[in-house]
């Protein structure tokens, strides 16, 4: 190998075969998306989501209970008589 003007070792030199080799059969991990982290995070929003579900639901229902016998008009967003 040649000399670099860094001035490095000739013991920590590596060429790049070796350094090919050194990762061959080694599959790519991103750290940044572990499986564990990942888990966690999609239970976190399913929970979130569901949370969400029961307080539209409850929502709704207090809304409804205001207005018995009546529908929402979605066209003209007012309450019509069923």
């Amino acid at each position: 190998m040649a000399k670099d003007p860094l001035d490095i070792p000739d013991f920590l030199r590596v060429s790049p075969e070796e350094r090919k080799a050194a990762w061959e059969g080694r599959g790519y991990t991103d750290p940044h998306h572990a499986a564990p982290h990942i888990a966690l995070e999609e239970k976190r929003r399913a929970d979130m989501a569901a949370e969400r579900k029961v307080r539209s639901a409850r929502g709704l229902a207090r809304i409804k209970e205001q207005h018995p016998n009546e529908r929402w008009d979605r066209k003209r967003k007012i309450w019509v008589p069923k």
